[in-house]
């Protein structure tokens, strides 16, 4: 986001026309930084669990890992039973979160069985079962609180 202050000023100061296009990237840069740890975790952490459990996710878990990563406060683990419930899941959350003003900060299709949100504080998998079993990220983080909704 820098990259593109420094840009617009340059170009002001230059007193040369800046593109609205331009101007639209560093707006959308600029809310999705002031969004990005905006809203309380446990608010993105109930609005999750709304959703998935409206979609019919399989097996929804939530682990506190604040106590043990920087990464996030929270890993939300999902499962769905094919991968067109996964990407149904996955596009629902966003959909969802948008609607409240919440951007995801990344999204990662790890592959057709395995999707990531990343919302800051909150960071959410969803999977296939078969996907969740094989790399199995829960096992990974057992020295973590289980969170019980």
């Amino acid at each position: 986001m820098a990259g593109l202050k420094d840009t617009i000023k340059m170009l002001a100061d230059d007193e040369k026309p800046i593109h609205p296009n331009t101007f639209n990237a560093y707006n959308e840069m600029a809310f999705k930084v002031k969004n990005r740890k905006s809203k309380n975790p446990k608010f993105v952490l109930n609005k999750i669990y709304e959703v998935l459990d409206k979609k019919k996710a399989i097996n929804v878990n939530t682990i506190c890992i604040k106590d043990v990563s920087t990464l996030a406060d929270y890993f939300i683990f999902a499962g769905g039973t094919s991968t067109t419930h996964v990407k149904a899941l996955a596009d629902e959350v966003k959909f969802r979160l948008k609607e409240e003003g919440i951007l995801p900060n990344r999204k990662e299709d790890c592959s057709d069985y395995w999707i990531l949100l990343d919302y800051g504080d909150v960071i959410v998998h969803i999977f296939t079962e078969e996907t969740r079993k094989l790399y199995n990220l829960e096992g990974l983080w057992d020295n973590t609180r289980k969170i019980e909704r």
